[in-house]
């Protein structure tokens, strides 16, 4: 299996729906999809050119408006108070174990108000009941 805390938040509905699911995954290939390939290449596009040095040009093409709306949400829902963190590493930690970790796209401190934005890609319908399950473990960190 990959480098991922057993428990991550993208993992948390699966384990609610069949807790023993990561056991029988042990072992397991880990393998990755050609629409994983592709999310991970346009997380890390979006990652580059909305980060805090900036990496990339973007060109005319698909992804770069893929991209600028990403840029327009992002602006739209914070503004400017925010510090912002891209791919943070967020823990939660009870009586010092560790319960879940996972890496949010983009984390937005301002006071005691975090911005909390997890991109998604995929070619097939949110499961919106993972996704708050997911969302809930990194508000909770």
């Amino acid at each position: 299996m990959s480098d991922h805390h057993w428990a991550s938040p993208s993992q948390l509905y699966r384990l609610f729906l069949c807790p023993a699911s990561h056991r029988m995954a042990d072992g397991l290939p880990d393998t990755e999809s050609e629409y994983a390939k592709e999310g991970t290449r346009l997380h890390n596009l979006i990652r580059d050119y909305l980060g805090d040095a900036p990496v990339v040009t973007l060109s005319e093409d698909g992804d770069s408006e893929l991209v600028l709306k990403c840029d327009d949400f992002l602006k739209a829902h914070s503004d400017g108070e925010y510090q912002m963190h891209y791919e943070a590493t967020l823990q939660f930690i009870w009586e010092g174990e560790i319960i879940t970790e996972g890496t949010i796209d983009v984390l937005g401190i301002s006071g005691k108000q975090a911005l909390l934005i997890d991109w998604k890609f995929g070619h097939k319908e949110l499961n919106h009941e993972a996704a708050t399950f997911q969302g809930y473990a990194y508000a909770a960190a």
